[in-house]
């Protein structure tokens, strides 16, 4: 491994990382000398560029991300953002609770197909919140619970845009097994729900969130991409893919599912871009 601080001339070569700089796909941005560290870097002088085999630890600012399509269309940067993210932070821990990174990988392409039509990879935190009926967002808020409506209702939470329990009961009837996940990766489910609370920008109420009880910890729990991703990727393979898809799953009549999910025949092909890009940016 060869380490590169920005602003530096690497050993072995006449070339320069500085702002600015295109490695690869990324470029070298918020670059401050002797902080952003560079790893696996393999320049060479061919055609005046600079290549990069892999990508940018930052210490002190995000690269801008490599670019990816879905059915043709080019994802933004808050959610390649995000699919980096997964096939980073969260397919390795399903690679350890499966013992096997193509279940892992499959996993994780089924739901970040279900997340990128839905809109939730445009939300910028891990902390999304959404109650219907009446699409009330809650995501500023640490506590926010979706009361329980007559009828019919729903939770969504987080980047997997999975269903929260609406009720107490069906909350500690989950809470046990969400837990058991979370442990089986080797998190503990306190620590767990810190450091969601953390990303999400309620460090503040880290420790009220990380004994909450009931619907607040469900939610919670659930909103721990490795832990929901667990529960989500069976339901959407369940009901978005195979003979009877429900309508639920694609949409030609608004954004971003027009792009994503437009008709039940481009779902598959969907589902192998995604986890062709996953496979990438790993």
């Amino acid at each position: 491994m060869r380490w590169a601080p920005c602003g530096t001339t690497v050993a072995g070569t006449t070339n320069t990382v500085t702002e600015g700089t295109m490695l690869g796909q990324q470029t070298v941005a918020n670059c401050k000398l002797g902080v952003d560290k560079w790893t696996n870097i393999q320049l060479t002088n061919g055609g005046g560029k600079v290549w990069v085999a892999s990508s940018l630890i930052d210490a002190c600012g995000t690269p801008a991300p490599a670019s990816g399509t879905v059915l043709g269309n080019a994802l933004k940067p808050i959610q390649m953002k995000w699919m980096s993210y997964i096939a980073k932070q969260v397919l390795p821990k399903l690679s350890t609770y499966y013992g096997d990174f193509n279940t892992a990988l499959g996993n994780a392409a089924y739901v970040a197909c279900w997340s990128v039509k839905g809109g939730v990879l445009e939300v910028d935190t891990p902390a999304f919140n959404l109650c219907d009926p009446g699409h009330k967002v809650l995501t500023n808020q640490w506590d926010g619970i979706c009361a329980k409506e007559s009828g019919f209702g729903t939770w969504q939470v987080g980047i997997a845009a999975i269903q929260s329990p609406i009720t107490v009961d069906r909350a500690n009837q989950m809470i046990p097994n969400l837990e058991s996940i979370s442990r089986k990766m080797g998190v503990e489910p306190a620590n767990a729900l810190r450091q969601i609370a953390v990303d999400s920008g309620f460090g503040n109420f880290k420790e009220a969130i990380a004994s909450s009880r009931d619907r607040l910890r469900a939610s919670w729990l659930l909103r721990v991409p490795y832990i929901a991703f667990v529960l989500q990727g069976p339901q959407v393979k369940s009901e978005c893919f195979g003979a009877s898809i429900k309508n639920w799953c694609f949409s030609s009549a608004w954004y971003p599912s027009k792009l994503f999910a437009p008709t039940a025949q481009s779902i598959p092909q969907a589902y192998n871009d995604v986890k062709n890009l996953l496979q990438k940016l790993r």
